[in-house]
């Protein structure tokens, strides 16, 4: 489920099926930009779990956190991105909610 494209060349990749919480929420989405679309899915897990691909634990986000994992990308194969989809936190200062529970709500 976790995607794997070229633009993720060796950086840290999560990987649902080595966790022993993740649980797929279910919910399908689409982002559609200038550049392409990329399509995902929500997951649940511990967020201590989160640790193992450099997502700093921090206790805003004690217990399960629910975040974007992109399974489908076309039009980006260039972007070499770094970081999970939607796991902002308080901590980062940003005056929203992440952006993945606001894409859930349209």
């Amino acid at each position: 489920m976790f995607l794997n494209f070229r633009g993720c060349g060796s950086r840290r990749k999560y990987d649902p099926s080595a966790q022993h919480h993740f649980q797929r929420v279910g919910t399908n989405w689409t982002l559609e930009n200038r550049l392409g679309t990329i399509n995902g899915v929500l997951g649940r897990d511990d967020a201590r779990s989160l640790e193992d691909i450099g997502y700093s634990y921090s206790s805003d986000l004690e217990g399960s956190v629910i975040f974007g994992m992109a399974t489908n990308m076309t039009g980006h194969e260039d972007l070499y991105a770094d970081g999970m989809l939607g796991l902002s936190n308080a901590a980062t200062g940003a005056a929203n909610e992440p952006f993945i529970y606001q894409l859930r709500r349209k």
